[in-house]
């Protein structure tokens, strides 16, 4: 069996300022897990204190300020350390060590599911269906010109499957053109979108919108509000699309917070981008034309709103 000298060997208060330091600093638990695991070193030493130490450690990871599921991953990697270690030799020592890491696992577990539960409680009281909010997007005024740039938002989130916060710093095109830049290409004709910068560009590469015809009601809203942007600008146009009635750009926090603010000042729920994503899959997922698709259509159908099918399966956890 192979020993630690002493020195080696991390004593319960440089683990404790470690851990600390890592649990303020907002590290993964994979940092805990590591300094813990220094502290997990095979080496001869009395059972009293190594019981010890583990008590002093379930006790630190149950007080911090991790969420329960990361609490639970915690004991969940400590359990299958101290399972290894057991198959290695040390079976008086470990044996006992990985029940207690076993049985907070278990708690933690029942926890992290109940608390799922409960959000999933809280999910059903802030969900509305695309159907609702397509409406209400069309009953919002039009004028003035904070009016018509929300009403151009929400529409954009709800008349197409919603993308992240990538419609800031996008240019105004009205043909097809060969910028590397996020754009939008919108003329007499028809209105389309085009990302090269996005969270999953590595995976999915150049992303274009269907294009949207002048009689859709997408075309409609956004025609409305280049119209009025116009008479806001004049000639001093920078050629973002969506700015403020100073005439600048707006940022991904301004969006979204002019997303959100628009949706509950109209519905009384707070949704989010994040939320709009998942009232959409969910309805896709739960649809009855769903279930027919191949593979291939259900995958193109939630590569659109640019994530993998594995992920949109995570975002049905709600009835609409």
């Amino acid at each position: 069996m192979a020993h630690c000298s002493k020195n080696d060997f991390p004593t319960l208060d440089q683990v404790l300022s470690e851990m600390k330091l890592a649990e303020n600093s907002k590290k993964k638990y994979s940092a805990n897990v590591k300094i813990i695991t220094n502290a997990l070193k095979m080496q001869e030493e009395p059972r009293l204190i190594w019981i010890n130490r583990t008590a002093w450690i379930i006790k630190f990871i149950i007080k911090s300020s991790y969420s329960v599921a990361t609490k639970k991953s915690i004991f969940i990697t400590l359990y299958s350390i101290c399972l290894t270690m057991e198959k290695m030799g040390s079976k008086c020592l470990y044996r006992r060590t990985s029940q207690l890491y076993k049985q907070q696992m278990e708690s933690f577990r029942d926890m992290n599911n109940a608390q799922m539960d409960e959000n999933k409680v809280e999910d059903t009281d802030n969900i509305i269906s695309m159907k609702e909010l397509q409406k209400v997007c069309l009953e919002l005024p039009g004028f003035p010109f904070m009016e018509a740039l929300k009403k151009c938002i929400l529409a954009l989130y709800v008349f197409l499957p919603p993308l992240r916060l990538d419609y800031t710093d996008m240019k105004i095109y009205n043909r097809p053109v060969s910028s590397e830049n996020n754009h939008i290409i919108f003329n007499s004709q028809y209105f389309q979108i085009v990302l090269n910068e996005y969270k999953t560009k590595k995976t999915f590469g150049t992303f274009k919108s269907p294009r949207v015809e002048r009689i859709q009601p997408l075309y409609l809203i956004i025609e409305g509000y280049m119209h009025i942007r116009a008479k806001l600008v004049g000639d001093d146009d920078n050629k973002i699309f969506l700015i403020d009635d100073q005439k600048k750009p707006i940022n991904k926090a301004q969006l979204a917070k002019l997303l959100t603010q628009t949706i509950q000042d109209e519905t009384g729920k707070r949704i989010g981008v994040t939320r709009l994503r998942r009232i959409y899959e969910t309805e896709l997922i739960q649809s009855p034309e769903y279930s027919r698709m191949s593979l291939a259509e259900k995958k193109r159908e939630h590569e659109r709103l640019l994530h993998s099918f594995n992920t949109a399966q995570q975002y049905n956890i709600v009835d609409i």
